[in-house]
C-alpha cells in the first residue's frame, strides 16, 4: 500500500549536499533551464527527500543541473543592468528546497509522476503565441524567435483555407415576369389568383 510522502520544511540547502535521483528517466536541458533561472528567479523549490542524512532530489533534477551549471557564487552576467534571476535572489550556492519524508516506493512514485504526468497535456499553439506577443523579448521563455514565428504561421494556416478550399456561395436562381393590368380590379384578381397558386407576387403601380 503507496503511503503518502510527508512534508517537513522549506529551507535553502547547499549544492554539494543534494543528489540527483538514481535512475531518473527523463532527459532535459539544464542549459535552457539556466537561461530560465537567469531571467525569472528560482520560482519552483526543489522537491528532496530527507532519508539517511541524505537530500535526494525526487522533482527538480535538471533545475539541479542548472544550478550546478551556474555555480556556488555570483555569476559573470549579473549586473544592475542585466541583473542574474538567481544571484539577485540572495544566491549563496543554496538552492530552495521542499523537504520530505518517505519510503522508497512512494520516493520513485513521485519520481516518475513528475516525469510522466506533464505528457498528457496539449498545448493551445493559439493562446501560446498571443502570450508571447505580450513579451518585449522571448529570453527564459524557452521560446526562440522563429519558435514564435512558426506558432504565429500555424495560427494564419488555421484562419486562411488552402487554394481550392474557400466555400462559394452560389446565388440563387429566380425568375420574374411583368404583366400589366388595365384595372385595379383586374391587377387585384391577378395578385389572388397567382399567390393562391403559390407564387411570390407583389403590385406595382406606374403613372
Amino acid at each position: 500500500m503507496a503511503t503518502p510522502a510527508k512534508y517537513v520544511t522549506t529551507k535553502a540547502v547547499p549544492l554539494a549536499s543534494l543528489e540527483h535521483f538514481p535512475g531518473n528517466a527523463n532527459v532535459g536541458d539544464p542549459a535552457k533551464i539556466l537561461e530560465s533561472l537567469r531571467v525569472n528567479g528560482q520560482y519552483r523549490s526543489l522537491i528532496v527527500r530527507h532519508v539517511e542524512r541524505r537530500n535526494v532530489v525526487m522533482a527538480g533534477n535538471h533545475t539541479l543541473k542548472a544550478l550546478v551549471l551556474h555555480g556556488e557564487g555570483k555569476c559573470a552576467k549579473d549586473s544592475e543592468q542585466t541583473p542574474c534571476g538567481i544571484c539577485h535572489n540572495g544566491w549563496d550556492g543554496k538552492p530552495r528546497c521542499e523537504i520530505y519524508t518517505c519510503d522508497d516506493q512512494t520516493a520513485i512514485r513521485i519520481n516518475i509522476a513528475d516525469n510522466r504526468i506533464p505528457e498528457f497535456s496539449e498545448r493551445d499553439d493559439e493562446m501560446v503565441a498571443a502570450l508571447l506577443g505580450e513579451l518585449d523579448d522571448l529570453t527564459g521563455t524557452g521560446y526562440s524567435q522563429k519558435d514564435f514565428d512558426d506558432l504565429e504561421g500555424l495560427s494564419l494556416d488555421e484562419i486562411m483555407p488552402e487554394p481550392g478550399d474557400a466555400s462559394i456561395d452560389v446565388m440563387p436562381t429566380s425568375f420574374g415576369v411583368v404583366v400589366e393590368c388595365s384595372t385595379e380590379e383586374d391587377q387585384t384578381a391577378l395578385l389572388t389568383r397567382l399567390s393562391s397558386e403559390g407564387y411570390t407576387v407583389r403590385a406595382m403601380i406606374s403613372g
